[in-house]
């Protein structure tokens, strides 16, 4: 499927995206829990997440990330081979990141339909940080050869500090 084809693919990926991290929250995973692939424990690693945050790494997918202590961790393997994690509290809030062999080709901030965007750079990482205006969710996207992260604000509760640093806390690992 070629992005510039049309909004509605776009949409409809972005949507997609969405509906994955909303599919593994506790309710959903309670009526299909086959569809958790791996449930990873929350581990520190030591020196990397400062006071009452927690490091993830997921060697597969290349990155590493903070989190605060309590939230759950979740993945999922998508049938487009994409791989999703869940990061959150019990209920609504948190952010997920979605893991996809190669980005969208030809897809740009200013093609988004209600959105407002702006430049982010993270480490070693530059990408695009978009507000969607209607769903009041944020969207981080960064690309390196090969892949692209998502890195998704789940719920209309998710705390705006946190998210920011979550993303900032982002890093690619060897």
């Amino acid at each position: 499927m070629c992005w510039r084809a049309s909004r509605t693919a776009r949409v409809l990926w972005l949507v997609g995206i969405l509906a994955a991290a909303a599919a593994t929250t506790p309710a959903a995973v309670a009526a299909n829990p086959e569809a958790i692939v791996t449930q990873n424990p929350a581990t520190r690693v030591e020196g990397e997440a400062a006071d009452d945050w927690q490091t993830y790494r997921n060697e597969e997918a290349g990155y590493a990330v903070d989190y605060p202590a309590g939230w759950r961790v979740t993945q999922r393997q998508e049938a487009d081979g994409a791989v999703v994690t869940v990061f959150g509290p019990e209920h609504d809030g948190g952010a997920g990141i979605s893991v996809q062999a190669a980005g969208p080709q030809g897809l740009s901030a200013a093609q988004l339909p209600n959105t407002r965007c702006h430049p982010v750079s993270t480490a070693q990482l530059a990408g695009t940080q978009c507000f969607d205006t209607i769903a009041f969710s944020t969207i981080t996207t960064l690309t390196v050869p090969g892949r692209t992260y998502v890195i998704i604000a789940r719920g209309r509760r998710s705390d705006p500090e946190i998210y920011q640093r979550f993303v900032s806390s982002f890093r690619l690992i060897a």
